[in-house]
């Protein structure tokens, strides 16, 4: 699923041209876009690029006529950012989180080849081919707090735990109510995931639990907590824990 979760722009929405077949009477542009351009934000001396979601820095080059570009690699689809005013900071292999800065828009092109105003060139490249990205553009999702907090927290998770249904554990812990741990866990049964290596004190860690949360039925609670396969799910609790600084 392509889901936007910022503009590529710190402005407004401004197409100058679209994706599709195009003339535009300027030596060297070419004749079918496999882009947008977006104009700068004349309000500022600047017009910085933003990532339009969280992804990695995949590219970060220059030629004649793209001049600076800089490529996001998101989950399933790419984004291209091209004619930025110099070359972005973020080296490849750079996470990047959605709005996160990567550059200002410019016109770095050769201008032997290409001359044209300042602006950016954006592309959507799904498994290779270019599509118009204007309809993602105009439906903007804005990741809310909790969850980009949900997606911290995961990341914690994996580096414990193997989780090979990662965005069914994103979701169970973004829909925890009021961040608390006892659903996200009733939640984390659901997901598939395998225990990275064992982990003492169980005894510990149900003192911890009961400490963080109120349980009524702590009989049926310390049931699942010991019958958890392989202890994995005694490393996800103890890592919530540790999160909310449970002592």
């Amino acid at each position: 699923m392509i889901q936007f979760n910022s503009l590529p722009v710190d402005g407004p929405l401004r197409i100058t041209s679209k994706f599709g077949p195009r003339n535009t009477g300027i030596k060297g542009a070419s004749t079918y876009h496999k882009g947008i351009d977006l104009g700068r934000d004349w309000t500022k001396t600047e017009t910085k690029i933003l990532a339009i979601a969280k992804g990695k820095v995949t590219s970060n080059y220059w030629n004649r006529y793209r001049g600076w570009v800089i490529v996001i690699q998101h989950d399933g689809f790419l984004t291209l950012y091209q004619h930025l005013k110099r070359r972005s900071s973020l080296a490849v292999g750079t996470p990047v989180k959605a709005a996160a800065v990567l550059g200002v828009m410019g016109n770095s092109s050769d201008r032997s080849v290409l001359s044209v105003a300042v602006h950016l060139h954006f592309e959507l490249i799904v498994r290779g081919v270019s599509i118009d990205p204007q309809p993602y553009l105009e439906n903007i999702q804005p990741e809310s707090n909790h969850v980009r907090e949900a997606m911290e927290l995961a990341g914690e998770i994996s580096s414990a735990v193997i989780i090979n249904d990662k965005e069914s554990l994103i979701a169970a812990l973004s829909e925890a109510y009021n961040g608390s741990v006892w659903w996200v866990i009733k939640k984390l049964l659901a997901c598939n995931y395998t225990v990275r290596e064992p982990i003492d004190g169980k005894k510990d860690i149900y003192r911890r639990t009961l400490e963080a949360i109120p349980i009524k039925d702590t009989s049926s609670y310390n049931k699942e907590l010991l019958t958890a396969g392989q202890n994995s799910l005694f490393w996800v609790i103890k890592k919530l824990l540790d999160k909310l600084g449970v002592e």
